[in-house]
C-alpha cells in the first residue's frame, strides 16, 4: 500500500466517526418524542374541521396535514436550538450546537429546508393553511428572541405557537378553520404546550439562572411555578372535556377506547403534578429528575388525549393508527432520548 493509500484510509476511519456523530446530532435534534406528536395534533385539527359540516376528510389531505406538522415540528425544533445557543452554552453545554457535535450554519440550513418545504406542502392543501403555520413558526420566533425570559408569558406563546398552532393548521388545511369543533382542541392543546414548558422551566432553574435566563422558577421560584402548573390541570381538564363534548360520543369499541385514553392521560399529569407538588414542600423543592419525570408523563398525556380524540371524532381506524404510534414512539422511547437531552445523561440503571 501507498503512503498516500494509506493516508486516505487513516483520514476516511477518522471521518467515519464524525458523520455518525453528526447523523446522531440531528437525530437528537428532532426531539422524537416530541416531533412524534406533531402530526397527530394536525390530525386532530383536520377532525375537528371536518366536524363542522359532517364531510370524510381525504385520505391525501390528512396524510399532507400529518406530513407538513411533523417537517414543521423538525424545522422549528432545529430553529429554536439555534437561536437558543446561547442560553444552552451556559444552562445546557451538553446540547448538540454547545457541544460542537452540530454546527450552528448545518441547524440553520436545516431549519431552514423543513421550513420552506412545509410551507410549500402546505400551500398545496389550502391558501390559508399557510398562513397559519406563518403565525405558529412568527409565536415561535418571539418566544426565542424576546419572551423566553418572559416568565409565564414565554411559557403561554410558546404552548399556543407548537401545540395550538398545528391543530388550526389542521383545521385550515382541510378548509374548516372556522368550525367551532376546533377551537376546544386548540385551548387545549394551548394549555397542555403551556403546561409542558413549565416542566421544563423547573428542571431548568438552576441552568437558567446560571443563564440569566428569567423563566417563571427563576423570577418566583420553583414552588411558586409548581403551584402555577397544578391550577392549569384545571383548565386543561375543562377544554379536554369540552372538546370531548363537541366531538360527541362514539360507538362501540372506539368509545371505550377513548375513554380509556382520556383515563389515562389524566392519571399521567395528576401523577407527576401530585409528586411535584409533594416535593415542593420539602426543602430542596422538586427535583430535576422529578420535573423531567413530569414533562416525560405530559408528553404521554398530550399523546393519549389526541388518541382520545381521534377516536371520538375519526372512529375506529384513525384512533388505532395514532396509538400505534404513541406506543412506537413516544412512549418506548421517550425516556431515554429526553433524559439524555435535557439532563445530558443516560437513564438510571433500573437494576
Amino acid at each position: 500500500m501507498t503512503a498516500e493509500g494509506g493516508a486516505a484510509e487513516e483520514r476516511l476511519v477518522v471521518q467515519r466517526p464524525a458523520r455518525g456523530a453528526l447523523l446522531l446530532a440531528h437525530a437528537r435534534t428532532w426531539r422524537v418524542y416530541e416531533s412524534a406528536t406533531y402530526g397527530l395534533l394536525g390530525l386532530a385539527g383536520a377532525y375537528a374541521g371536518g366536524a363542522g359540516d359532517g364531510r370524510a376528510t381525504g385520505a391525501g389531505a390528512l396524510l399532507g396535514v400529518w406530513g407538513v406538522c411533523t417537517l414543521g415540528g423538525i424545522g422549528g425544533a432545529y430553529l429554536g436550538d439555534y437561536l437558543g445557543r446561547d442560553i444552552d452554552a451556559a444552562a445546557k453545554p451538553h446540547r448538540p450546537i454547545p457541544s460542537g457535535a452540530l454546527p450552528p450554519s448545518h441547524a440553520l440550513v436545516a431549519a431552514a429546508t423543513c421550513i420552506a418545504t412545509a410551507l410549500a406542502w402546505a400551500l398545496l392543501l389550502d391558501w390559508r393553511a399557510p398562513v397559519v403555520l406563518v403565525g405558529a413558526f412568527g409565536l415561535h420566533l418571539v418566544y426565542h428572541r424576546r419572551l423566553k425570559t418572559a416568565g409565564l408569558l414565554g411559557d403561554v406563546t410558546e404552548g399556543t405557537a407548537t401545540l395550538a398552532g398545528l391543530v388550526l393548521f389542521g383545521a385550515a388545511a382541510v378548509h374548516q378553520l372556522s368550525s367551532p369543533a376546533v377551537w376546544p382542541v386548540a385551548g387545549a392543546a394551548a394549555v397542555h404546550g403551556t403546561l409542558y414548558n413549565l416542566f421544563l422551566a423547573i428542571g431548568d432553574e438552576e441552568g437558567d439562572r446560571r443563564a440569566r435566563c428569567l423563566t417563571l422558577p427563576v423570577r418566583r421560584g420553583t414552588r411558586a411555578a409548581t403551584r402555577v402548573a397544578a391550577l392549569l390541570v384545571v383548565p386543561w381538564l375543562g377544554a379536554v372535556g369540552w372538546a370531548a363534548a363537541v366531538a360527541g360520543p362514539a360507538p362501540g369499541a372506539a368509545g371505550a377506547a377513548a375513554w380509556l385514553c382520556l383515563g389515562l392521560a389524566t392519571g399521567c399529569d395528576a401523577v407527576s403534578v401530585a409528586r411535584l407538588v409533594r416535593q415542593a414542600r420539602t426543602p430542596g423543592g422538586p427535583s430535576r429528575r422529578s420535573a423531567l419525570f413530569a414533562a416525560e408523563s405530559n408528553l404521554a398525556a398530550r399523546a393519549l388525549a389526541v388518541c382520545a380524540y381521534l377516536f371520538l371524532a375519526g372512529g375506529t381506524g384513525a384512533g388505532s393508527v395514532a396509538a400505534v404510534a404513541v406506543l412506537l414512539v413516544v412512549l418506548a422511547a421517550g425516556r431515554h432520548q429526553m433524559t439524555r437531552y435535557e439532563l445530558g445523561v443516560p437513564p438510571p440503571d433500573p437494576g
